[in-house]
């Protein structure tokens, strides 16, 4: 099973707009309570003010990722259980600031790049597709706590 998560730091709304704009296409989008939901994915706002879009079966380019950041906040995660793969990119302002990427199908695109100082300090490092596992469980949790 994929599982991709961006967290940021804006609105869902605001979020939603900013995706249709990076990536080129506004079509309609359904609004409940606290979600919008778009195509294949479903943006939400959680509860400190911040926003995550959910998604299954997408994975974005980094190009992409910095891109919508702009110069906000951005976590990008990409969880694939099935193939043993597991991504992390930490964007701020448009630049990619730590970068975790495990492909056990194509081992050169691996890299590890830079430190979560509010996460990888207090635990231990990421190194492998099951921590980032761990790390989106904790992004969720951080988020409820706030």
């Amino acid at each position: 099973m994929v599982e991709v998560y961006i967290f940021s730091n804006i609105s869902a709304k605001k979020f939603l707009e900013r995706y249709m704009e990076v990536l080129g296409e506004e079509k309609e989008y359904v609004e409940t309570d606290n979600e919008f939901e778009y195509e294949d994915v479903i943006f939400y706002n959680l509860h400190d003010g911040c926003s995550v879009m959910e998604g299954q079966d997408d994975e974005y380019s980094k190009e992409v990722i910095c891109e919508l950041t702009q110069n906000d906040k951005m976590v990008y995660t990409y969880l694939n259980e099935d193939f043993l793969e597991g991504t992390i990119l930490v964007c701020e302002k448009g630049k990619i600031i730590r970068e975790f990427i495990e492909c056990y199908s194509v081992p050169r695109l691996n890299s590890n790049i830079g430190e979560l100082l509010d996460y990888e300090k207090e635990r231990e490092k990421i190194t492998s597709w099951i921590d980032v596992g761990q790390y989106i469980e904790y992004l969720f949790a951080k988020h409820e706590e706030s």
